[in-house]
This record gives structure tokens, sequence and C-alpha cells, in this order.
């Protein structure tokens, strides 16, 4: 039995009393909060801080309550499909309300491929459904999709949110981080319907479960999402709290709907946590190996590799094991003649000897090569062709130019082929190596970190190790091996090879500001020369101008590449030795570079815990704590239990339903576009009540119930009458529920930034269907990144990506958290710089031109016109076309007329100013079979923009 308004009003009102009741003792100076320690009750017992919190618990608020399974109302009418419909139909009968009729079925199947897949429904998807007239065509067409692939993909993406997933560190230099895999684990975890529970577990505590699974490890990458720091004149201690502190922040959000951030300084004011339970709860997260200062570096400690299958990473093992047993054989001839080295090297003559007679094996050159200053480069002809999957070095001696400046040491670049090739530039005072296939977007790049003066003489060895990635270049300076950094230090962006037939030409100047290069000993290999190799071509440049060598005066270090300089002149197993290491090592390393690395944990072997700190100040502390859990939620936590692993599980534990009762509200809202909580984030006692408590309690204890079954509670919520209701609103349902907390309506609202790109991609057929890998670079205004950007860091320049890369899904866009992409901004996208559950949802004229001037906008439009140009025949059918594919229905009448005006203004417009029309087309290809010109087609891509713009094409409903 439902119970009558004025009883539930008085409920209601009696439940608010008791609530700011309880605040107002808990802000009261003799509040539990503020009670000294051994104060005496009325029979002069002490009353414990415990005792205190539970009875705060016990008294009042209903999300510290254990929920009872609810019994279904009673409701007047028939209508309904499923349990959630009893709930809301129950509370709209009591407000003297009824339910709106079910939406049709076109508005149904976009509004059901939104919610799940977060893209439009294909035009076929849309037939097929409609042309189903059984009575389970609705639940046929829900399960299709959710399992589509795209659906783990949607979902991640809220859940990326929570977790403040981004690509870059956020501080200082805000580097780039390799952490991506863990956002690839998060898609298939949702798509494989992975239970929440465990879902749960392996986020927080995946390393510390028996025998952990490489996935299991990549999945506390979760912990390792906060913003970091590498500043130098930071101290490690204080950036660990930090960290900490964010980790319990974010549980709290994200498990416990609690704003235990509240307690880092002091007692929580309002709800019943204290600061020492909020350091209990960091103790938790307070022992892993993390350095405090990351170095901004993209791998910081704990990280591991992410091989494809098991296989591959034993065979990495197999290579290392056999690269370390011949490098032990070198030592031990090394140490066998090293009577013989002594009595060499003291022979001035036969080290000048060896010296001029040695030649490394793989030379291409007949002999070495050498330059003047002068205009004209040097050209060596064709030396076959160098490319993505073989590994090759240069060495040289250059004399830098004596200004500041550019200039091309070597180039072998086609011209006529979008300059196909390689070359090595000195710019900006550092070496850079640049692979070709296509310029600019298709490209290999690497450039030293440490930067040279104008006119200094250096010997440079630059090699190449055929695995397909930028880190695969290295430098060698004066023979030792020097920092390196990518332009694009995630991954480069080439898809397939640049060998070219070009020639190649040495020194010589490029354009009028260009610097030249003096060049000397210039030779090629067909392999990647070794630290070795470098140290010995170095030594060979020297031993002429050495007098030390000659005088046979040598120190350790000359001593020790003498040395290796002889053994591989006069050695054949050693020289035999040295080649297999270099082969070997190139195998590694080409088997590594196609295994991404990614942050993780790592638990030190100490007992947990931390202390409580004054104020929240890292250098005050107080009594030092285990890890433990808030004492008024159940269960308690047992001693066995007090790591990570223990507190995920206690999470999780069915006795804690304040975890299902936070989660399927979060879910909730992602359909509804509110919680049946409005505060996502806090359940505590400044949070919202819930617009209905019996149905949020049966969902959570049905949640818990189907063993934490994601995919079931979701379709549970797309299945109900509730969630299929008709949007539109009378003024009256307007006026009685303006925010349909009620729900006698469905939901309506702007789509999330992502969607919105996603949809405009789908609908104009650009849209990248693969799932996974590195952050992407899709267009955004050039320079942003140099604004917010030290100099040196690997995410100071934004360099864009072209081809199918500038097409993936938005949830694959790199996030840069110190300059989120502004296109994703605009429509409120987080920075991801902390958790966040719920977005704002704002509405502003730079919405309106970021649609309508955006690049991606505009050539999403280019190509939606085109596919309603090619695809149908007469101009009414192509206006029709453009309507069914973004709002699933053909336009009536009224909206056919309004178009048909809007597209003869932009004909006539584009008809007059033909140089306009061309500039908009840009290098789209008009139709061949079809007599649309210049002006008609560039009214159509405008006509194609607006249509992109509208209210109703950003908005779900």
């Amino acid at each position: 039995m439902t119970q009558s308004p004025e009883k539930r009003l008085l409920a209601i009102t009696l439940e608010k009393f008791v609530i700011v009741a309880i605040v107002v003792v808990a802000l009261s100076p003799l509040s539990w909060a503020e009670k000294p320690s051994g104060q005496k009750d009325n029979k002069g017992g002490e009353v414990t801080r415990a005792k205190q919190q539970q009875e705060v618990a016990e008294r009042s608020h209903w999300a510290f309550r254990s929920p009872l399974m609810a019994v279904f109302p009673m409701v007047k009418g028939a209508w309904g499909v499923n349990e959630i419909d009893s709930f809301v139909l129950a509370e709209l009968e009591e407000k003297g309300l009824q339910p709106s009729p079910e939406a049709d079925r076109r508005t149904l199947i976009r509004r059901v491929s939104l919610d799940t897949t977060g893209l439009l429904p294909t035009l076929d998807e849309v037939e097929h459904f409609l042309n189903d007239r059984s009575e389970y065509a609705y639940k046929r067409m829900l399960d299709r999709l959710l399992n589509s692939p795209r659906y783990g993909e949607h979902r991640a993406r809220y859940w990326l949110d929570a977790a403040r997933y981004g690509d870059s560190h956020g501080l200082q230099r805000d580097n780039y981080r390799s952490i991506w895999p863990y956002r690839d684990w998060v898609i298939q975890a949702y798509n494989d319907n992975m239970p929440f529970d465990q879902f749960t577990v392996e986020q927080l505590a995946g390393d510390l479960l028996p025998s952990p699974t490489q996935a299991q490890i990549v999945a506390t990458g979760f912990n390792r999402c906060s913003v970091s720091s590498g500043e130098d004149g930071s101290i490690g201690e204080e950036l660990l709290n930090r960290y900490g502190v964010d980790r319990v922040s974010t549980l709290g959000s994200v498990w416990l709907g609690l704003t235990l951030n509240c307690a880092q300084c002091h007692d929580h004011k309002i709800d019943p946590v204290s600061q020492k339970e909020f350091y209990q709860l960091l103790a938790f997260f307070n022992n892993t190996t993390q350095k405090g200062h990351d170095a901004n570096s993209m791998r910081s400690f704990p990280s591991i590799r992410v091989y494809r299958s098991p296989a591959i990473k034993k065979q990495v093992e197999v290579l290392s094991k056999q690269i370390l047993e011949k490098k032990n054989e070198l030592k031990k001839i090394e140490r066998e003649g090293r009577m013989a080295l002594i009595r060499w090297v003291n022979d001035p003559i036969k080290v000048l000897k060896t010296g001029k007679s040695l030649r490394l094996r793989g030379a291409l050159l007949k002999q070495v090569a050498a330059t003047e200053k002068k205009d004209e480069a040097l050209n060596l002809g064709n030396l076959g062709e160098l490319s993505r999957y073989k590994p090759f070095s240069f060495s040289f001696r250059v004399t830098l130019p004596d200004k500041p400046g550019k200039a091309v040491i070597f180039s072998c670049t086609d011209s006529e082929n979008h300059q196909r090739g390689y070359r090595l530039l000195w710019q900006e005072q550092g070496l850079r190596l640049e692979l070709i296939e296509r310029w600019p977007e298709r490209i290999l790049r690497r450039s030293t970190a440490r930067r040279f003066k104008e006119g200094q003489v250096k010997d440079v060895v630059v090699t190449y190790d055929g695995s397909g990635s930028s880190e695969g270049i290295s430098f060698y300076l004066d023979g030792e091996l020097v920092p390196s950094r990518n332009l694009r230090n995630w991954v480069g962006t080439m898809k397939g090879d640049f060998a070219t037939s070009a020639d190649l030409r040495i020194g010589g100047r490029s354009g009028k500001e260009a610097r030249m290069v003096e060049l000397g000993r210039f030779q090629v290999y067909d392999h990647k020369l070794g630290g070795e190799e470098a140290e010995v071509l170095t030594m060979l440049n020297k031993l002429k101008l050495d007098r030390r060598v000659k005088r046979g005066r040598v120190g350790s270090e000359e001593f020790k590449t003498l040395g290796k300089l002889h053994y591989l002149a006069d050695n054949e197993k050693y020289r035999q030795l040295f080649d297999q290491i270099t082969v070997l090592e190139t195998q590694e390393r080409q088997l590594k570079s196609l295994a991404p690395n990614t942050l993780v944990m790592e638990e030190r072997e100490e007992p947990a815990f931390a202390f409580v700190l004054e104020r929240g100040d890292y250098e005050k502390k107080l009594a030092k704590v285990e890890p433990d859990v808030p004492s008024m939620l159940q269960p308690s936590l047992s001693n066995s239990s007090r790591n990570r692993l223990g507190l995920a599980q206690w999470l999780v534990d069915p006795e804690n339903t304040l975890t299902a009762r936070v989660t399927v509200n979060r879910f909730w809202s992602e359909i509804f576009g509110i919680g049946l909580v409005g505060t996502a984030g806090d359940f505590g006692l400044q949070g919202e009540a819930p617009s209905h408590p019996e149905l949020l309690d049966w969902m959570a204890l049905n949640f818990i119930k189907s063993g934490w079954d994601v995919k079931a509670t979701y379709r549970k919520m797309l299945m109900s009458a509730t969630y299929r209701q008709s949007s539109r609103a009378d003024f009256i349902l307007r006026k009685k529920d303006p925010h349909n907390r009620l729900l006698a309506r469905g939901a309506r609202f702007r789509m999330d930034a992502e969607v919105i790109r996603d949809q405009a991609l789908a609908s104009s057929g650009l849209l990248v269907n693969r799932i996974g890998g590195p952050g992407v670079h899709p267009h955004q205004p050039a320079g942003l990144w140099q604004t917010v950007g030290y100099t040196r860091s690997n995410t100071q320049t934004f360099s864009q990506d072209y081809g199918e890369a500038g097409y993936r899904r938005s949830l694959y866009t790199f996030i840069k958290r110190s300059s989120p992409a502004p296109n994703m901004s605009v429509f409120n996208a987080p920075s991801r710089e902390f958790c966040v559950l719920t977005r704002e949802r704002t509405n502003t004229p730079l919405q309106a031109l970021a649609l309508l001037n955006d690049p991606q906008y505009i050539n999403a439009a280019r190509h939606l016109a085109l596919r309603a140009i090619n695809s149908q025949q007469t101009f009414n059918e192509r206006l029709h076309y453009l309507s069914r594919v973004l709002f699933a229905r053909s336009f009536n009448g009224q909206d056919l007329e309004v178009m048909r005006q809007s597209y003869y203004s932009f004909e006539k417009k584009y008809r007059d100013d033909h140089p306009a029309a061309k500039a908009l087309i840009d290098t789209l290809s008009l139709p061949k079979d079809d007599k649309v010109g210049v002006g008609e087609m560039a009214a159509w891509i405008v006509l194609a923009n607006k249509m992109l713009n509208l209210d109703e094409t950003i908005t779900k409903y």
C-alpha cells in the first residue's frame, strides 16, 4: 500500500527535520566531532568515538541504513513492463500525474542507440527495426546494441571521467604518459560484461590477486590516473601525500558517494567521518613503490610492458637471456686477452695501423665521404632502399654552423612523392632524424634532448633499429649515447614505409635562410651500430688527433675503447659474438616496440600505515594509523584484509549496500540525465534525498543479487516503460515537474561533447570504428599547447593527425590536461584533472560557433552533403535523406519548406561567389555523374552544416 499524499508529505517533513537536527548537532560545540576524549555519558561511562559515530549513522541518514527489499507498491493503472515502472507509477499517481505515451519507434531506436553505443542508428538499422512487427522487436534491437563493441566504448567514457584518465601528467611540463592500455582494458571489461565487483577489485588491487594476469595488473592503472609531477624543487613526500589524498577522494566519490576529502584537515563537519578515518583509508594507498617525483616520464615506475600474448613475452625473455649469455662470453674473451691488449696499446705504431685498416662490417659506401661548407650538396647517389623494417646507421664528424638557424646534414627525399624518404637536420640547436612516409602527417621523428652551441665539432652516430617506432632511433655523440626525445613521444604516425629510390645528398644549403655544415668521414651501415661500435668510430676519428695515443700514453677510458678496437680487428670470435648480439638486440627491440608501456601499481613488502596530519600538512605528523574503513559503514574490515585487496573486497561486500546504491544511481544518471539522487558524488547529509528511495533500494539490492551484472542493470532500465516514454511535455507537466524528477516523461538533454562529435563523423561516413590504441590528435587551433607548455615538454607542440587517426572516436582523442581539446571543453568535457561523476550541461553561443566553424564539423558537413547527393536523385529526396540520417525520420512539410528556402539562399550566395564556393568545397571531389556544380555543392555543404547545428541534432529526446 502506498501512503496518502498527506502522510508522505509529513514523513518527508519529519525526515528533513531529523537531517537538519543532526547537522546542527554535528556542528555544535558539543558534537561528536569535537567532544574531548574521555568525556563521560549520563551513566558515568566513557563515550567512545566509534559509538558516537554509530549513533549518528543509525539515527537518521538513509544512505547509511541497510535497505530492505521493497514491497512493490499497489497502483491503480495497468501501465508498465517491469519493476521500475511500478515504483514510478506509484509516485506519479500520488502526485496526480499520469505517464506520457510511448515515443514513436523512430525516436526510440535513435534514443536507445545513443544511450547504448553513443552513436546514431544507421539507415539500415532503422528500417530493420521498423519492419520488425513482432512483440520482441524492441528487445531484439536492444540486445543487439548491448552486444555491439561500440557499447564498451560508450560506457568506458563515463567511467574514465570518474577515473580521471588523461594522456599527460597534468603538472609542470605536462609530458605524455603511457597509460592508454588501461583505457583499453576498461573498454574490454564493459564489452565482456565483467561483473562490477570483479571490475572494482581488479582496478583497485589487481596486482595483489594470487598469480595476477597481465590484464589484472594493467587494470590497476586506475590508481595511477591521478595528476603527478616531477617539478624541480618539489618534495617527494609531499607529492606522495597528494597522490594518496586524491586516491581516497576518488574512492569516496566513485564507490561510497561521500566527500571524504572534507576530512583531510579535520573531522568531517557534516558526515560521520573523522580525520583519523580519512588517514586510515589513505594508508591503503600509502604502501606503493611509486616515487613522488615521476620526472614527467612516459613510463614512470612502476610500469609494465603489455604484450599481445604470453608467447611474445616468452620470446622476449629468451632473447634477453641469449644476449646476456653472449655478452658474458665477450667479457671472458676480454679477460683472457688482457695482457696481449696491454702490449698492443703500448705500441703506438700497431694502434695507428689497426685504426687505419679497420673497416666495420656493413658499410655501404666504398669509402667515407666528406664535404666543405658550400651551397651545393654532395650527391652520393642511390644507396639502395633503407626501409622501415631494416636497421641502418649513419656515422660522421660534423662542424656545426657558426650562427643559429637550421641546416640539413643529409637528405634522401622524393619531392614528387610527398617528401618520402629520410633526412637529418640541425634545428633549434639539436639533431633531428625524420623518417617520412608522407609529409607532414605520416612520419617517425626523434631529436636529441641535448642542445649544442654553434661552431662545435662532434663525432655523431645515428642509428635506427628497424622496429617501426620513433623509439628505435638513437643518437651517439663522441661515442656516448645521449638522451633523445620524440617530438611525438607516444608513437610515430607512420602506417607504411619510407623507402625511396631518391639520391642521398649530404651537406649543402636548403633555402636562403638555411645554414651549412661541414662533414667528414661520412659512412652508412646496413645495421644498427651498437654503443661499442659508436665508441670505436669515435676513437678512429680521434686517433690521428690524439697525441697521447701516439706517445703510448692513454687513460683508462681510452684503454677501454682501444680494447674494443683491438678485439674487433684481431679476434674473429669476438667479432662474431659482437655481430650476433647486435642482431639479437634488434629482434628484442622490435618485439618490445610492439608492446606498449602502461603505469600500474606495485605494493611494498612492509605493512601499510600512515600518519594523521595536522591540517593536512605532510610535515606535521600526529598519530600513526593502520589501514581501516569508516566505522559507521558496514561490515567491518577483518585484520587479514588490511591492504588494497581487502579494501576492494570490502567495497563490494553484499553487506556494504552503499556501493550498490551509488553505482546504480550513476548508471541511472547516464540514461536519464540525472540520478535518482541528484548529487551522484554525495550521498551524505548535504546531498539530495532520492526522488524514489524505494526504487533506488530495490535496484541496488537487485544489482547485488544479479551478481553485479552491469548489462542486466542497463537492460532493466532501457526495457522499462519509464524509459520509453515520449519526452514531449505540455505546459501543466512542465509547471508541476520542470526537471522531470517524477519521471512522467522521457529524458531530454543535450548530448555530451564526445557524442556530438562522434555522431557528426558517423553521419558523414568518416568515423573510423577501430577499438583501442594510443591517443590521437584531430584538428584543434594551432599554438594552444605552446601557450601552456614548457619548452622541453614533449607535449609543447601540437602535431595534428591526418587520415584515419583524425576520424577516430572522441574517446581516443589525446587528453593534455593543461590544454584539453577546445571543441570538447566548450561542451563541458572535463580536463580529467580530478574525478568527475556528472558533467555540467551549459548552453552557450560558443557551442553554436564551434559547430558552425570548427574544421572537423565543416569537413563532416562536406561528406554528409556528398553522401546525400551520391545516394539520392531528387532535391526533396536529398533533404529527406539528411533528416533520416540525423533524426531517423523524414522532414515534415513545414521543416521541408524551411530547409528548401535555406538551400536557395545559400545557393544564390555561392553562385555569385565562386572563389568562396571552391574554398568551402576544398579537396572534396564533386560527383562525376551529377550536374551539381560548385555553387550547388557549396550550398548543400552549408545546409548540412546547419543541420549539424540544430538543437534536434545535438539533443537526446
